[in-house]
């Protein structure tokens, strides 16, 4: 289609992104995304394709409301679909020539994707094994070759998405409401390595010098993840979404490095060594309301709550041919941050036309008020320790706990065309510390 761009995962037609899809006038089967109704819909179930601008929030809508637009696309089916069902599996096996690494010659992918979509319900499920650096469940992405330099990553990962959906018709018109959960699982693993070797003209301090440096790496990464959101929309109440979501993440990591000063044949070693080991674990509770009042106005205000924990250990050593020196560090660090705001917006919407009245183009002018309170607490503890001596290294030893709360008033204005888009912003924050302490 002339003017369409397809990039990192979002369409772009006229220069703006599609936010929503339509699927014989309904919508869509394949959730918000509208790159799932484009990589599952059938090229040739398609009868027509129409690009126009919506209300943001139709379901509000009303004939006097003049406020934000959105684009979005309706795809016409010939079969007039009612569900759509697909999957996939691939495989492959391919070698690297010319590599770097040691036993890591041979390549593979292997994978697969079952996904299914109604009017109530999505289920979406992948599975990927592969040494290509990718976490792509689509098989073109594998079709091509590619240099694999000096590092050799093993990715695995599983994920499953459900969704069920309710949409209000008749009497109920104007309502809708959807329920997610989301879980994901992976683990990366990387390793490299690198040598070098420079070599001196002689002079007269010495005959000859040669310098070497050779660095191997091998790190591993577990995470996992889940997400729960409940979305609830009402043409009379407004829009009401709550969400919360877990991370947690293990990881390890080894670093080795040897230098080697050759003078005369007199040479000197010196060897480095830093492995490390972390443990990170993640919630996030948010709630947002979103209402129209009346022709112009509508409110949005938003509660959400981060809270980390996060703890490592690690241990730096150096060695030469004479001494051995090193430190053992754990660190444990926890925070939470917490904010609410409440924001006041006023949209006008406007259109310029030519000369047989047909709109050439429009001009959305949004003015912003809004008001921010937010808390942050944090703590942080580092103790290093000699592995020698068993000492405490007082330079690397460190601890605090921060407690601050945070108040902003905002002002913006944002004005957006069919050629460009201006913003600005005023802001005044205050910072208040309610309790410090550093060691």
């Amino acid at each position: 289609m002339p003017g369409v761009e397809f990039s990192n995962g979002s369409i772009k037609i006229g220069g703006e992104t599609v936010m929503k899809t339509y699927v014989d006038g309904r919508t869509s089967l394949f959730g918000d995304n509208p790159m799932e109704a484009i990589d599952h819909i059938k090229a040739d179930d398609v009868v027509h394709i129409y690009a126009y601008d919506e209300d943001e929030h139709p379901e509000e809508s009303n004939p006097n409301r003049r406020g934000r637009k959105q684009r979005v696309i309706n795809i016409e089916t010939k079969s007039r679909m009612i569900d759509s069902y697909d999957g996939v599996l691939f495989a492959g096996l391919g070698r690297t020539l010319g590599n770097n690494l040691e036993g890591h010659d041979s390549r593979y992918v292997g994978g697969g994707a079952i996904n299914m979509y109604s009017d109530k319900w999505m289920l979406k499920t992948d599975v990927l094994d592969n040494n290509q650096n990718s976490n792509s469940t689509n098989p073109n992405t594998y079709l091509t070759t590619q240099q694999p330099g000096d590092k050799y990553i093993t990715n695995r990962l599983a994920d499953a998405s459900v969704e069920r959906k309710w949409i209000g018709t008749g009497d109920e018109a104007g309502y809708d409401s959807k329920l997610s959960f989301d879980y994901r699982i992976g683990r990366t693993e990387t390793e490299s390595k690198d040598y070098s070797v420079t070599d001196y003209l002689p002079s007269g301090s010495y005959g000859r010098r040669r310098y070497s440096a050779g660095r191997f790496s091998d790190d591993d990464l577990l995470s996992k993840s889940a997400k729960l959101l409940a979305d609830w929309n009402s043409k009379s109440a407004g829009r009401l979404t709550a969400s919360y979501q877990f991370n947690k993440s293990n990881g390890s990591s080894s670093d080795e490095e040897e230098n080697v000063d050759d003078v005369d044949n007199v040479q000197n070693i010196m060897r480095l060594r830093h492995e490390a080991n972390s443990d990170n674990i993640g919630h996030t509770a948010q709630i947002s309301y979103q209402r129209n009042l009346g022709r112009h106005f509508s409110l949005i205000a938003d509660t959400r709550v981060k809270a980390l924990q996060s703890s490592s250990a690690s241990l730096r050593s150096v060695f030469t041919e004479r001494t051995e020196r090193g430190l053992d560090i754990p660190e444990n660090d926890k925070g939470t941050v917490a904010s609410t705001s409440v924001t006041l917006q006023y949209d006008t919407l406007s259109y310029t036309t030519d000369d047989k009245g047909n709109k050439r183009g429009s001009m959305l002018n949004s003015y912003t008020l809004g008001v921010e309170i937010g808390w942050d607490g944090s703590t942080y503890d580092k103790i290093a320790t000699d592995i020698a001596t068993g000492q405490t290294d007082l330079i690397n030893t460190y601890s605090f706990r921060n407690r601050m709360r945070n108040d902003k008033l905002s002002i913006g204005y944002m004005r957006n065309t069919s050629a460009c888009m201006l913003m600005s912003t005023f802001a005044i924050r205050k910072a208040t510390i309610l309790d410090r302490r550093k060691d």
